[in-house]
Order: C-alpha cells, then sequence, then structure tokens
C-alpha cells in the first residue's frame, strides 16, 4: 500500500492543437520576444529543444486570467511547444502540495486527467496564441482538431503503486480489470534503469525519472501525440475529399487511369 503522503510530484496536462499548414519557428520566436518586451511581465528564460523538425519556445506568454484552475494549494505553470508542422502543444502542469495525503491527491489527478474542464480553457488559450503568433503562422485554419494526454510524474520507487492502483489511476476504471485486460492495456512499461520507469497508456503516461531536468520522455510523448493529431488532420482532410475524387475518376473515360491517377495525386 502507498504511503499516507504522496510523493512529491506533478501532473501536465497536454493538450494539442492543429492551427494551419506551417509555423515559423523563428519568426514565432521574436514574436514572442518582442511580446514579452511590450508587456513587461516576468518570466523565466526560454528553452529550445528539438526533435525531427520540431522545436518547443517555452516563453509564449498566455492571459494571466486564464491561469486560476489549479486545485487549491497546486502550483500550476503554463506553457506552449510549437511544431513548424502547424501544431501547438499546451501544457498545464501542476504541482501538488508535499505535505498533501496521497488518497487526496489521487482522486484530484483522475478528476484532473479524465474528468477536467482543461480543454475549455485550452481552446481559449490557444486562440490567443494564434493571435500572438501573427505572420508566423502560415495558412491558419480554424481550431477544430485536437489531441488530449497527460502525464503524471514523481520522485518516488517504481513500485511505489500497486498495479491495480496504477492501472486505476491510468485508465480510471469503475471496476478493476482482470490482470490479462490489465497488462495488455498497461503492457508499455519501459525501464531502462532499477530508478526509473515509464508505463504509457491510451490518455496518460506515468514517468518517474531521477534526474528532474531530464524530460527527454515527456518530450517524446507530446512529438508522438502531434504525429497522431496530424495523421486526425489528414484523415479529415481524406473524407473531404475522397467522394469528390472518386466522382471525378467516374467520369474519367477508360484508358486514362494513368493521367487521372497523376492529377489525383496532387489533392
Amino acid at each position: 500500500m502507498p504511503a499516507t503522503v504522496a510523493p512529491p510530484g506533478s501532473v501536465t496536462l497536454y493538450t494539442l492543437f492543429d492551427v494551419g499548414e506551417t509555423i515559423d519557428l523563428a519568426a514565432a520566436e521574436r514574436r514572442f520576444a518582442e511580446g514579452a518586451a511590450t508587456r513587461r511581465r516576468p518570466g523565466g528564460s526560454r528553452r529550445r529543444r528539438s526533435a525531427s523538425r520540431a522545436s518547443a519556445h517555452r516563453g509564449a506568454r498566455l492571459p494571466e486570467e486564464l491561469l486560476a484552475h489549479a486545485p487549491v494549494g497546486w502550483r500550476l505553470q503554463t506553457s506552449a511547444c510549437l511544431y513548424d508542422f502547424g501544431v501547438v502543444s499546451l501544457r498545464h502542469r501542476l504541482e501538488w502540495p508535499a505535505t498533501q495525503p496521497w488518497s487526496e491527491v489521487r482522486g484530484i489527478l483522475a478528476a484532473l486527467i479524465h474528468r477536467s474542464s482543461y480543454r475549455t480553457w485550452a481552446q481559449l488559450q490557444v486562440r490567443e496564441l494564434a493571435s500572438l503568433l501573427g505572420g508566423a503562422l502560415r495558412e491558419p485554419e480554424a481550431v477544430t482538431t485536437e489531441e488530449d494526454y497527460a502525464v503524471i510524474r514523481w520522485l518516488a520507487s517504481p513500485d511505489w503503486l500497486s498495479e491495480d492502483e496504477l492501472a486505476w489511476l491510468l485508465l480510471h476504471e469503475a471496476r478493476p480489470p482482470r490482470p490479462g485486460s490489465r497488462d495488455m492495456l498497461l503492457g508499455r512499461d519501459l525501464r531502462y534503469t532499477i530508478d526509473d520507469r515509464t508505463v504509457v497508456a491510451y490518455d496518460a503516461a506515468l514517468v518517474i525519472e531521477p534526474d528532474p531536468a531530464d524530460e527527454d520522455v515527456e518530450f517524446l510523448l507530446e512529438f508522438a501525440n502531434a504525429q497522431l493529431l496530424e495523421l486526425k488532420v489528414y484523415d479529415g482532410l481524406l473524407d473531404v475529399r475522397l467522394p469528390a475524387l472518386e466522382a471525378r475518376a467516374a467520369r474519367s473515360p477508360r484508358g486514362r487511369g494513368a493521367g487521372s491517377a497523376g492529377s489525383s495525386s496532387r489533392c
């Protein structure tokens, strides 16, 4: 059984949006710097990271009135990650108090991950951020496609929670799943040393990493969700455009299949 007091830790709620065709990351960084200078608001230094063709800009300023949604006593930090293929990831990182009982923390975590309204205020924030991007956002689109994910991270033994408790926290099933189902749903359990652990489920993941500065696993999970979001966008485009392509193919004379295929590939 876990100890009465929750181990030090946090949960990061990610909401990713497809906002346009591309984002000029260099121009976005200049826009952020100009905006920060204009508002004269305090903030930490920007840290830039990359994976493939993606970069993270952690200094994006967002409206303070949208940040008052943390549970009582919890500390909230909000940042944004921009991907040059037109995706914005909003991050809401909440740290629970060091002395809060685990029985309270687990209930709040489950509510944040599985029943929270943070998606609503993320919608407001992404509109503000898209406005801040200005010309750095090319071919802006109405924000209609999004992807959500959550990552729990704490400084504790990798086996601090029982498997049943971990399954309840990540899956939030009303009834405990049978061992086979639980192992299948939590089967992506990765460990490199005896001190770290990553458990990847569909809606959320647990990350245990003793080095507080090492956030590589979180960034990879975020990048994977950004790619998943793009696949959803392309799937939606196919749903819209396939009927027109099929109608064009039906009208094409016989013997022009090669030419028709070449023209339809430009859709």
